[in-house]
C-alpha cells in the first residue's frame, strides 16, 4: 500500500514468530517438517519440542511495535483528511 520505514529484519522475525505460533497451536509445540524447512535458521529438529528464548520474545515485540508503529503512522497521514 506505500508504507515506508520499516526495520530490515521486522518482516523475517515476524515470519519466524508466525511460523512458531503456527506449530504451537497445530503440533503441540512439536517441530513439522514443514516448519524445520521454512526455518532452518530457528535450529529445530523435526518431531522435538521447539524452544523459545527470551530473547527471541523480545524481538517480536520490538517487530511487532516496529510493524503496527509503521502501519498505523502509514494510515494515519493517507486518510487524515477523511477523518476530519
Amino acid at each position: 500500500m506505500g508504507a515506508r520505514g520499516y526495520e530490515p529484519q521486522t518482516a523475517e522475525r515476524m515470519e519466524t514468530l508466525w511460523g512458531v505460533r503456527h506449530v504451537i497451536v497445530h503440533s503441540a509445540g512439536i517441530a513439522t517438517p514443514d516448519f524445520v524447512r521454512r526455518h532452518a535458521d530457528y535450529g529445530a529438529q523435526v518431531g522435538a519440542s521447539i524452544v523459545i528464548r527470551l530473547a527471541q520474545v523480545q524481538e517480536w515485540i520490538e517487530s511487532i511495535y516496529n510493524f503496527v508503529d509503521v502501519t498505523d503512522s502509514y494510515f494515519a497521514q493517507r486518510y487524515a483528511s477523511a477523518l476530519h
